[in-house]
């Protein structure tokens, strides 16, 4: 390494030469004579070889490296300011500079080492080789006075990201048209349905009854700047259609009043309600049986495939009140079986289950009574045999042991013997 330095010595002093200056050698020479007259055998040659002498040692000193280079700088910057700790590294087209060690306290920056880092990554503590070897690049400390106390304010160029909160949004399970439902919004900001036919905005920490006017395909979310985000859905499904049909004819049917019902409505149910009576029936077709004259609503309930119902309900009007198909007199002594006995043909038709009595009015007492309808009364009285008188109304009361739906199970009126 030694050798390798002075070659470059050799090679920077080779050729140099001190320029002559004639004004300053005239100088000298006259101060000379004038303490050291000229002589024949003057030593002015002498004097010259030891001024270029001097020249040459005075410019190898400058140039000859000092000890005190090789070595690493160690350099202490005092301050007053604290100062905040900062690793600084520098890069450039040959290599990469940076400080290798900063120590701080409260009063003092010490700055242990510089170092320099070449393109091979090698890192050498001598600049005098790197000053041979390549160019450098050298990193400049801040001032500091520049450096900021840690009270002071820092003005960023970065803006600071906020992380938005993401509503809770409720899971709805798929429902039927028109059926209502409640969806609860446990969060500050809105959350938005939006359906075919438009939106329906749930204010923060509040419930919404919520019913669909149309069927198809919901979405539950929110808005940001303006856009919806869709986090849940939900389908709307549609409901069967529902008709039916009445027959207008009153008629009796087995004794009992009936009115005719059909529908064509498709679905996997049909259940029938009439008003006034607990209880329904089912089936495509079915029965009405009204007892009391009114008007009545008949309602059909209809299941689709998908699982939703459906109703619709259509009234019809009663003219007269059932009872029993019973007549209010008979003659007794007539050949015709038709009239010739009484009992409610209403219990004939329809082999009910009953008791019946006839009672005197002018003394509540039971002059007949019987459970069968091939057993009818004939007008005897049974506390004496004889034939009651004609002409006079007796009370007849007929209690019914499996009435129909809807049905009264007590029936009364009056009848005379003619």
């Amino acid at each position: 390494m030694k050798d390798n330095f002075e070659n470059n010595i050799k090679e920077s002093l080779n050729g140099f030469e001190v320029p002559y200056d004639a004004t300053a050698w005239t100088a000298m020479s006259k101060r000379l004579d004038q303490t050291m007259p000229v002589s024949g055998n003057s030593n002015l040659k002498w004097y010259l070889s030891g001024a270029a002498t001097v020249a040459v040692i005075v410019t190898t000193a400058l140039l000859w490296p000092s000890n005190d280079v090789a070595k690493p700088q160690q350099t202490t910057i005092s301050t007053t300011e604290k100062v905040v700790d900062s690793n600084k590294q520098v890069h450039t087209s040959k290599g990469t500079s940076s400080v290798s060690e900063i120590k701080h306290t409260d009063s003092k920056t010490e700055i242990a080492q510089t170092t320099v880092k070449q393109d091979n990554g090698a890192v050498s503590d001598n600049p005098m080789n790197n000053l041979f070897d390549g160019p450098i690049s050298y990193v400049q400390l801040a001032n500091t006075s520049n450096i900021l106390n840690e009270d002071e304010p820092v003005n960023s160029i970065f803006t600071p990201i906020i992380e938005q909160i993401v509503p809770s949004v409720p899971s709805i399970a798929n429902i039927c048209l028109n059926e209502t439902i409640t969806i609860n919004n446990p969060n500050k900001q809105e959350l938005t349905v939006v359906g075919p036919n438009g939106i329906t905005t749930i204010k923060g920490n509040s419930s919404l009854q919520f019913t669909p006017d149309s069927e198809g395909i919901y979405n539950l979310g929110f808005m940001v700047n303006g856009i919806f985000n869709s986090k849940e859905s939900f389908v709307v499904k549609p409901l069967p259609k529902v008709d039916f049909t009445i027959d207008e004819t009153y008629h009796y049917e087995n004794g009992v009043p009936s009115i005719n019902l059909a529908t064509n409505s498709q679905g996997v149910a049909h259940v029938w309600n009439f008003e006034g009576q607990n209880g329904s029936t089912t089936g495509t077709e079915a029965k009405a049986h009204f007892f009391y004259k009114g008007e009545y609503d008949i309602t059909l309930t209809v299941t689709g495939s998908n699982s939703c119902k459906s109703s619709v309900a259509k009234s019809v009007q009663i003219e007269e009140t059932y009872n029993l198909l019973a007549v209010n007199g008979f003659d007794p002594m007539s050949s015709d079986n038709r009239i010739n006995n009484f009992i409610p043909r209403g219990l004939v038709e329809r082999s009910a289950d009953f008791r019946m009595i006839i009672i005197d009015p002018t003394d509540g007492a039971i002059i007949f009574e019987t459970n069968d309808v091939s057993n009818p009364w004939r007008g005897l009285d049974k506390r004496n045999g004889q034939m009651v008188s004609a002409n006079k109304a007796f009370i007849w009361k007929v209690t019914l042991n499996n009435p129909l739906k809807g049905e009264n199970p007590e029936y009364k009126g009056t009848i005379v013997r003619l």
